[in-house]
């Protein structure tokens, strides 16, 4: 059948789950084991940048020479802790999932 939909891909932040709140708190810690003391505030400055985006303002901004894939695994080593901990998924979403499953739709995670 032409046209038919054979994929459906999610976004994790804020379809799959809220975690803009998880993302700051591991970043706050994660950029400060880093010596980048990030604030909350500082955190929010950079919502919607990409990870190695956010990484280069706090590098840059705190003259800081660290590894920048060491700094962003640790970074997403403790959101994926807080996540497992913390996560909730947002409304419908495990049902939605199991339409998909049942369906035989393949499943994306951007």
């Amino acid at each position: 059948m032409q046209g038919a939909i054979k994929a459906v891909i999610f976004d994790m932040d804020g379809v799959l789950i809220n975690s803009e709140h998880l993302w700051r708190r591991a970043m706050i810690k994660g950029f400060g084991e880093y010596g980048m003391p990030v604030t909350e505030t500082e955190c929010r400055q950079t919502m919607g940048m990409r990870i190695g985006e956010v990484i280069r303002v706090w590098q840059k901004h705190f003259n800081n020479t660290a590894n920048p894939g060491e700094v962003e695994k640790g970074i997403m080593a403790l959101l994926l802790e807080h996540i497992a901990e913390e996560g909730q998924a947002i409304g419908h979403i495990p049902e939605i999932l199991d339409f998909c499953v049942k369906n035989r739709l393949r499943i994306g995670l951007a």
